[in-house]
């Protein structure tokens, strides 16, 4: 559907042009999201007319482009104010996919406000921040990107100003879009309308060549045309042959890139081949037969374009092999006519053509059910996770298209208070945001708002946010923001930042903080003197005694793996105790503070809490598991598992001293569990346990750890808050690549 003067003539043919027309059809909802948008807009007096017509012709575009009648509904409605009551309203008579559009629609335009002439680092950012909202409806772009040519369009009566901001729009932001979506009809209308008013006398230098030969090359084109029609007819081909014009900015580009004039560029002229894939004489095939018999007759077309003419090999692409990244299908190859002028022919099939002239939006011609076509998700699919990036050269914007190694499923993109666009991981907090501005800001930071609203800093960043940092000059880190389990960061190049802050500025207080640490590892090894932090120092290989407990107390070394090298120099001094029959059986023991009696202060007897009370070895019941007393003589109550053999014993030799009124009660209070672990045989089963209990600040009562050169066993005795506590500790030791069986109590 072609632009004509008269915006209403434009309305009743897209009307006309819709399934069932004016009467009950798609062409009613259209015509009453005019009839509303006409009311809207009505509260605009100076502007009505503008914003209809402009309406109507992205309603056109995407039109053109096989969108679907929600998207065009949308379209009219585009220049709706987003206040709830209006919203309300759109919503009530078009339904919530229509007013989810616009909504999108708005949250899109912030990300290239006042951008037209970023750099190409922040323009990069502002198309792949774009594209990530083809994840959640593609239309919202398509939507985009005809408005920005209707606003090309309307331009030609703008001020030179307002045209240099919309072409910058235009070629900076959405051609690149559009080239990405393989959508190559819209690509070329933008890139050669913002052309024209971007380099205004390069444009009508170019348009007046074309037009001075225009005739010229129109016959030679439809001669070209003829002989191949004739030729393809001959074998049988079924094709519709037409002439391909060159857009003026790609022969401008062409003009730049080989550094020539208009008279040297010798193959504005072009063929394009069309196969129809509709074949009567081949009823009955199936969908991939079907396929692979066009393809086959695109390699016969091209086999006799290169009959009638000379073929220039360096010139041919075969992208049906070999799609584009955007999926551009088809078949190129340059030739020489009898008159020694090159030509252009590009062969490609029906779906093809539709796919590369309106790229992602072909597949809404063959939408089921209103939804998108498998086609459409494997191709939304494929730009998120394998979308080329662009890259703009010395020659003015030559396009690389090779597959790049972002997963935009795994990013977000927020905006600075100024409006920029910064990329961060999916699950960023306002810590990452701040030290991805800049270190300073990162360090100096003491709160954030999103949107206007105060957060904490371990909220999680969503695309679109906009986020603004709280600083104050005397603050400095926090050691906690380094802990990947705290929530505080997302990115482990924000921790290597301030790791850096603290290796730098707090040496002195490291070296404490580590000191501290190795003697107390050392005191639960009760190793005395016989082991000292300079042993350490050399186990991990590292010179200065300072610097080893520098990097315990800053964290790079863990009390973890502390505690896993002084089992190890235990082991070489015991080496000696090995068994004789089993040279290599080495028994490591470490006990770390094991308590006289767990802590279990919520428990109540009777009602009564306070009373001395012992948790039974041979059962050690954990909340919530029931419980019984038992009456000791002179040692208390001790507390038994209410199904524990030897209470049940008990219960039939002395059921006087049996309480069954008992009860964990609500306080909290911990409890000693132990394990026995068999596993295959391992020197560092010791730190991985340490590891994983440390991970959850657990205690690590007890370890006792065997190894044989048939296998290691251990045994661990770890203080849990809770039955859950002790269940996932067994379920996380079950998974340690080494181990065979774990037993618990």
């Amino acid at each position: 559907m072609t632009a004509t003067e008269n915006p209403q003539l434009q309305l009743n043919e897209l009307i006309d042009a819709l399934p069932g027309g004016v009467v009950g059809g798609a062409g009613t909802r259209v015509l009453s999201a005019y009839a509303t948008a006409k009311r809207i807009y009505a509260g605009r007096p100076a502007e009505q007319k503008t914003l209809l017509e402009h309406a109507i012709g992205v309603a056109i575009t995407l039109f053109d482009l096989g969108m679907d009648i929600d998207t065009l509904v949308a379209a009219m409605l585009i220049h709706t104010p987003l206040e709830s009551d209006t919203l309300d309203e759109i919503e009530a008579q078009f339904g919530r996919n229509v007013t989810d559009i616009l909504r999108n629609l708005n949250k899109l335009d912030k990300y290239t406000e006042g951008k037209q002439s970023a750099s190409e680092h922040t323009l990069e950012a502002i198309r792949r921040a774009v594209l990530t909202i083809v994840a959640g409806d593609v239309r919202v772009v398509l939507i985009r990107l005809a408005i920005c040519l209707q606003d090309l369009i309307a331009a030609k009566t703008a001020s030179a100003e307002q045209q240099q901001a919309v072409a910058l729009d235009a070629r900076n932001i959405y051609a690149p879009l559009a080239n990405r979506l393989g959508i190559w009809q819209l690509k070329w209308e933008l890139e050669d309308l913002a052309f024209r008013y971007l380099q205004p006398e390069e444009f009508k230098t170019i348009s007046k060549a074309l037009s001075e030969k225009r005739d010229m090359r129109n016959a030679r084109v439809k001669s070209a045309r003829d002989k191949l029609s004739e030729h393809l007819g001959r074998e049988g081909i079924r094709a519709t042959v037409t002439g391909r014009p060159k857009h003026i900015y790609s022969i401008y580009r062409k003009m730049e890139r080989k550094r020539v004039s208009f008279s040297e560029i010798n193959d504005a002229q072009a063929l394009r081949v069309i196969i129809n894939e509709d074949d009567p004489e081949k009823p009955g095939l199936t969908d991939e037969q079907r396929k692979q018999a066009n393809y086959t007759q695109c390699y016969r077309a091209l086999a006799v374009v290169h009959d009638i003419w000379d073929a220039m090999p360096e010139e041919y692409d075969d992208y049906i092999q070999h799609p584009k990244p955007n999926g551009y299908r088809s078949l190129h190859t340059t030739v020489r006519d009898e008159s020694k002028h090159r030509l252009e022919v590009q062969i490609r099939t029906q779906q093809m053509h539709a796919e590369a002239e309106q790229g992602i939006a072909a597949h809404w011609a063959y939408k089921e059910g209103g939804r998108p076509s498998p086609a459409l998700a494997r191709q939304i699919e494929s730009l998120r996770n394998l979308l080329g990036t662009m890259v703009t050269t010395a020659e003015h914007d030559e396009i690389n298209e090779s597959i790049g190694e972002e997963v935009l499923a795994d990013r977000i993109f927020v905006l600075t208070p100024k409006g920029d666009v910064l990329d961060l991981p999916l699950g960023a907090t306002p810590l990452d945001f701040a030290y991805m501005v800049h270190s300073q800001v990162g360090h100096r930071t003491r709160g954030a708002k999103v949107n206007g609203k105060m957060v904490s800093l371990t909220y999680q960043l969503q695309t679109g946010d906009r986020v603004e940092i709280i600083t104050a000059k005397q603050a400095k880190p926090s050691r906690d923001w380094m802990n990947p389990n705290a929530g505080y960061t997302a990115s482990a190049r924000t921790r290597s930042r301030i790791r850096q802050w603290f290796r730098k500025n707090e040496r002195e207080q490291n070296i404490e903080y580590g000191r501290a640490a190795v003697e107390r590892e050392m005191k639960q090894y009760k190793l005395g003197k016989t082991v000292s932090a300079d042993d350490l120092a050399r186990h991990f290989k590292i010179d200065k005694t300072e610097d080893f407990l520098a990097k315990v107390g800053f964290g790079d070394i863990t009390t973890a793996q502390v505690g896993g090298a002084l089992a190890l120099l235990q082991r070489d001094m015991r080496a000696n105790l090995a068994a004789e029959n089993d040279t290599d059986v080495v028994e490591i023991e470490s006990r770390h503070s094991e308590p006289d009696r767990p802590k279990h202060k919520g428990l109540t007897v009777l009602g009564v809490a306070g009373l001395h009370t012992t948790i039974a070895a041979c059962c050690r019941p954990i909340p919530p598991e029931p419980i019984v007393g038992y009456i000791t003589r002179g040692r208390g109550i001790t507390i038994h598992h209410i199904d524990c053999k030897q209470v049940q014993a008990k219960l039939v030799r002395e059921p006087e001293r049996i309480i069954e009124d008992v009860d964990w009660g609500s306080e909290s209070g911990t409890f000693s569990v132990p394990y026995t672990i068999e596993a295959y045989r391992d020197t560092n089963l010791v730190t991985k346990i340490a590891d994983i209990l440390k991970g959850q600040n657990i205690n690590l009562l007890k370890t006792k750890i065997t190894h044989k050169q048939s296998g290691t066993s251990a045994f661990v005795l770890a203080e849990v808050n809770d039955l859950e506590q002790a269940n996932w500790i067994k379920g996380r030791l079950e998974k340690i690549d080494t181990v065979i069986t774990v037993r618990s109590r």
